[in-house]
């Protein structure tokens, strides 16, 4: 047992090279040759119909780690197999080819990554005392060890990639039981510091999301009871407010898609009977929240952007950050080359020269889903990891303490 114990260790060494082991704890329903099959799709899958899979990892280094995975498949619990299977797919490093983890249950916790570090912003209703609260450990693992640990199941391209998804699994159990981070596939006990240092170890269980009940969650919010823009109505494809005492129209566009209430074609057309009236300077389209569908949805109102003369600087500003990629990047990098947008805010999540025009496949036995890139895409000279802002504005818990949004206020304050 000790053998089979040293050998499991190190092939995982191997395959995520972060220094993470996972428990030998292997499900008693283990059905080898169904998890093999799985195995040997995903291998075929990435190999056959990528575009150029492997450009960041050679062919075979890819398959010595597939074998790797094989041969300790019998070893490992549906939790592991799960992050193996991930881990093999990242690795690859092609932001757009990822296998999604399983989520029947999660951990109630909605967090967020700013500046400062990573921090809870919605729970529910009964641990709101808790809002504001900085992430310090995961059943005692340093909050720096989780994040090595879940960048090894990300695909990226940029660290800020990294940034925008580790929130999400965050809350997934069974992937951070995979991957070692916590010691019970449905508990935990997070480390939490208080704004006046004070530190909290909140034990949680996972538990399937409220649903249909009103106000189940509570979200952080400052004395003003506001908060940063784009956390307003972000559930929403696409949305606008006039801000008549700046003379700013504010385009929030979240999913780039036809929303089934309103079709970009018809939100247009309102955004042009707001900009007859002669009451807008300036123009924000906010895309922090946005990370693609199809880039093409947005034609409309970039032909209204360019016949009504918002092409002079100063009059025209995108916000982007960390969670701004594929398609949504790719409509940044156009409003910025066509209409002559500033950008504002952080680094993009997504890499402008990339893979992309995903297909999509789903693994039978465990029932894994995943996607893989047919296309790459250059949009860039020179290979930057991420599109860059003309304006650094880093998203910041002071935002949310003050019920301010930094990005928007230098906007309203930019000259014309």
């Amino acid at each position: 047992m000790k053998k089979v114990w040293v050998r499991f260790i190190m092939i995982l060494l191997l395959i995520a090279c972060s220094g993470s082991s996972l428990p030998l704890n292997p499900s008693q329903d283990w059905n080898k040759s169904s998890w093999r099959d799985d195995l040997d799709l995903l291998v075929s899958t990435i190999k056959e119909q990528h575009r150029f899979p492997f450009q960041n990892i050679s062919e075979q280094s890819f398959l010595e780690k597939a074998a790797q995975i094989r041969d300790t498949l019998s070893d490992m619990n549906e939790s592991q197999r799960m992050a193996a299977l991930m881990m093999l797919t990242a690795s690859i490093g092609d932001a757009h080819t990822a296998l999604y983890p399983m989520e029947t249950e999660s951990f109630q916790l909605y967090f967020l990554w700013l500046k400062e570090g990573i921090y809870l912003l919605r729970v529910p209703e009964d641990k709101k005392e808790l809002l504001g609260s900085k992430l310090v450990a995961i059943d005692g693992k340093p909050i720096d060890e989780v994040i090595t640990k879940l960048r090894t199941v990300i695909p990226h391209e940029n660290e800020q990639w990294v940034k925008s998804k580790v929130p999400e699994f965050l809350r997934n159990s069974s992937l951070m039981y995979g991957l070692s981070i916590i010691e019970h596939p449905s508990t935990a006990v997070f480390t939490l510091e208080s704004g006046d240092g004070h530190i909290l170890n909140l034990d949680v269980r996972s538990s399937v999301p409220i649903q249909n009940e009103t106000n189940a969650y509570a979200v952080y919010k400052s004395k003003s009871n506001h908060y940063p823009l784009n956390y307003i109505n972000n559930h929403r494809d696409y949305w606008y407010e006039l801000r008549d005492e700046d003379r700013v129209l504010y385009i929030q566009y979240n999913h780039c898609r036809n929303s089934p209430d309103q079709t970009m074609q018809d939100f247009n057309q309102s955004v042009q009977q707001t900009l007859n009236n002669g009451r807008v300077d300036k123009i924000i389209i906010d895309l922090r929240n946005n990370s693609g569908g199809n880039s093409s949805v947005m034609a409309p109102l970039m032909d209204t952007l360019l016949t009504y003369g918002f092409t002079k600087p100063g009059s025209l500003f995108v916000l982007i950050g960390k969670s701004t990629f594929s398609s949504g990047m790719l409509n940044a990098i156009d409003l910025s080359k066509r209409v002559n947008a500033i950008l504002i805010g952080e680094p993009t999540g997504g890499k402008p020269n990339s893979y992309g025009e995903i297909e999509v496949f789903e693994l039978p036995y465990s029932g894994l889903h995943g996607q893989y890139s047919t296309k790459y895409f250059r949009n860039s000279e020179g290979d930057p990891s991420s599109l860059m802002p003309n304006v650094l504005i880093e998203p910041s818990i002071q935002e949310w303490i003050e019920g301010r949004d930094f990005s928007l206020e230098y906007v309203i304050q930019a000259p014309l």
